[in-house]
């Protein structure tokens, strides 16, 4: 019994001298950053921030590393590029916890998509009209008949998309949070090795509406050493850690690329071919050969399109606490569903969706309680053609 006391303290002192042996992580972010707004959060996810909008693709100056890097390839010219942050359909699922029996409600993750400037997608255009001609008429083909609206309109532009990205140039770049990792509104953006060293990435908003990450590097560790066969690890006595910041500004959504035939013009196609002479240099054609043309329909597919899309694009950039989590077209009309903080709030955005000169007129379908938010269904209906 007597020594049990100097044995404990002993450990505690061992413990205490451990705990001092953790350093750092706790560094500020720089002084001209925007404070972190880790308390606004997804309605669907409460631990973790609400990072829908469109922010800039070029880092803010200051910070300690590129925090697009992170989203993928980056577009060369990032000044006209943005990255924008939405639900969708593609990551939508249902979910039945917590709910009685036979109900179920829509739980849509967050994408991303890094967006080029459409000055960009015209030269990568130009550059592979010159380098590989075949492709760029199989290429050209495809952007001039666009995608057809049929059934949710993201699923059919992600298809439009990989039929372009096949053989040119495509606008976006899409990704998903596989990381839906979150802690005290921030989001766990990427863990493990990189640049080799150890170091977790998270993510919030600011208080402006911009993005701001905060990577956690590991800069030195010492373990003790133990054995106890394959695949054991060292027990950790003295770590130091650097907590370094990135932001990216808030930003307006960079435009939708669209086909110019004027820009970009089709290539003339010799009769009765349809091959290319590897010998010849790629001939513009003056007029579109017929063959080349869409249909009367389709035009009016492609036109409608991008007028769907475009309006949707408006609507996107005019939100303020509301959210959308599914836009779909549905023939003339247009199915918005999503949440607003208030039945006053979800009341402005109808106002501001009918407000808008493609929309005929918008109709409340439903409008319900979810938690502290606003559930709401809109129809809109487009102006004719």
């Amino acid at each position: 019994m007597q020594t049990r006391a100097p044995r404990a303290v002993a450990v505690l002192l061992f413990a205490g001298l451990l705990g001092g042996c953790f350093r750092g992580g706790n560094e500020p972010p720089p002084a001209h950053f925007p404070e972190a707004d880790p308390a606004f959060r997804d309605p669907q996810f409460p631990a973790c921030p609400n990072l829908e909008g469109s922010y800039a693709a070029s880092p803010e100056p200051g910070g300690a590393f590129d925090l697009a890097s992170y989203f993928g390839e980056l577009p060369a010219d990032r000044a006209g590029a943005g990255l924008l942050i939405e639900r969708g359909p593609m990551g939508c699922r249902f979910d039945s916890n917590h709910l009685q029996a036979g109900e179920s409600t829509t739980i849509c993750q967050l994408q991303f998509r890094l967006r080029r400037a459409p000055a960009e997608v015209d030269r990568d255009a130009d550059t592979l009209r010159s380098a590989n001609p075949a492709a760029y008429a199989r290429w050209w083909r495809v952007a001039r008949e666009g995608v057809a609206l049929q059934g949710p309109l993201h699923l059919n532009l992600y298809a439009y998309e990989q039929a372009l990205a096949k053989d040119g140039p495509v606008q976006d770049r899409r990704g998903a949070f596989t990381h839906q990792d979150c802690a005290d509104g921030w989001l766990e953006l990427e863990r493990g090795v990189r640049d080799g060293r150890d170091q977790v990435v998270e993510i919030t908003r600011d208080e402006t509406g911009g993005l701001i990450a905060r990577q956690t590097v590991e800069l030195s560790r010492s373990e003790f050493t133990v054995w106890c066969g394959d695949g054991c690890k060292g027990i950790p006595y003295a770590r130091r850690t650097e907590a370094r910041w990135a932001r990216l500004a808030p930003a307006e959504r960079p435009p939708m690329w669209s086909l110019d035939p004027q820009r970009l013009p089709p290539l003339a196609r010799a009769p009765n071919s349809s091959r290319f002479a590897a010998d010849q240099a790629p001939r513009l054609a003056v007029i579109e050969p017929v063959p080349e043309l869409p249909l009367p329909d389709a035009v009016d597919d492609v036109a409608a399109f991008q007028r769907v899309f475009e309006l949707e694009d408006r609507i996107r950039a005019q939100l303020v606490d509301e959210r959308i989590d599914i836009w779909r077209p549905e023939g003339k009309r247009v199915l918005v569903t999503g949440t607003a903080r208030s039945n006053t709030a979800t009341s402005d955005f109808l106002r501001m969706l009918g407000r808008d000169a493609e929309v005929e007129r918008a109709e409340l379908v439903s409008i319900s309680v979810e938690g502290e938010r606003t559930r709401f269904s809109i129809f809109g209906t487009r102006q004719p053609l």
